[in-house]
């Protein structure tokens, strides 16, 4: 996964906002999907599902926890933040 790079995203407790800086647009997100598209940010070379899933919920993963994380990348995706590419 990775992201365009032109955004800036705050975190608060109770959740992330993320500003395009193009189209001059704020979006609120939960804390768990903020948390994601930080991870995005930092690795923006590109990251998996498994590395999203074990940095948000630890090692001990049930194949539920990925497919949640996947479920909430394809609706990142589906705002267009996010992309799928290969690693």
């Amino acid at each position: 996964m990775s992201r365009p790079l032109d955004f800036d995203l705050c975190h608060f407790d109770d959740g992330a906002v993320l500003h395009d800086d193009l189209g001059a647009s704020v979006i609120q997100f939960s804390p768990v999907a903020g948390e994601v598209l930080r991870l995005l940010m930092i690795h923006s070379s590109g990251v998996d599902v498994p590395f999203l899933a074990r940095s948000l919920l630890g090692d001990e993963l049930e194949e539920h926890d990925q497919a949640a994380v996947e479920k909430l990348l394809q609706g990142l995706r589906s705002q267009g933040l996010v992309e799928r590419r290969s690693l």
